[in-house]
């Protein structure tokens, strides 16, 4: 009877390890089913393969591409601001030569030798800017 009694105890450790390996098997298989879940959600985000499904094959890719497009949007965005900065820079200098023509008389724009000269640098640098 012991030795039926230890066999019994055996097959009962062996189905308590058994179960537990079936918990972990549920657990791993529903972690599966969740990263599937994720990967074809990525991949719909992309255009589909060739056979109108989501690409998961190239998920990496897809995802490499996007980050080239985006630092090249980075680069051009900064090139635009520097750009603009430069334009309003020039049109400041632009402003402040022609408030400080707008504050002479007339009589002094016709006594200043230098006032046509600076009303011409302005109509010049004007016209190459177009």
């Amino acid at each position: 009877m012991d030795d039926l009694d230890a066999l019994y105890d055996q097959l009962d450790a062996y189905a308590d390890s058994i179960r537990a390996k079936d918990r972990l098997i549920e657990q791993q298989a529903s972690r599966i089913a969740g990263l599937e879940a994720a990967r074809i959600a990525y991949a719909s985000e992309f255009p589909p393969d060739a056979e109108g499904l989501p690409d998961v094959g190239n998920i990496h890719a897809n995802i490499r591409l996007l980050k080239s497009d985006l630092a090249a949007l980075r680069s051009d965005i900064e090139a635009q601001i520097q750009l603009t900065r430069e334009a309003m820079a020039i049109a400041s200098a632009y402003r402040a030569t022609l408030l400080d023509i707008a504050e002479q008389d007339t009589v002094e724009m016709a006594l200043d030798p230098t006032w046509a000269q600076r009303v011409a640098l302005v109509a010049l640098s004007q016209k190459e800017s177009k």
